[in-house]
């Protein structure tokens, strides 16, 4: 039996934060938060309306079994944004009048 404690999910998302934190360090050199923010959102300035600036949504998927259906949530990337969460031009869900109440 190993001896070895699993991390925590708090532990894995503060380790990602700094590994892309050191990446951008590298890139972009000693600069200050807004000027990062600047290089990498570049021209996009509108948020996504269908993640909310997240560039993930969650899905619901149904899978049939014998027992029945069982449903669970996944995340997958935007198909709006792409995965960015900000877009270069603004977008607005299209609407149409289905029927009245």
């Amino acid at each position: 039996m190993s001896n070895r404690k699993h991390k925590s999910t708090y532990e894995h998302s503060n380790i990602s934060k700094i590994y892309i934190l050191n990446r951008y360090l590298k890139k972009f050199g000693n600069i200050s938060l807004a000027s990062l923010l600047i290089k990498v959102q570049g021209d996009k300035l509108y948020q996504c309306p269908n993640c909310d600036g997240l560039g993930t949504v969650e899905e619901e998927e149904i899978l049939t079994s014998n027992d029945g259906d069982m449903g669970y949530w996944r995340t997958i990337i935007c198909y709006v944004c792409h995965g960015d969460g900000y877009l270069d031009k603004e977008k607005k869900p299209k609407m149409e009048q289905i029927g009245w109440e």
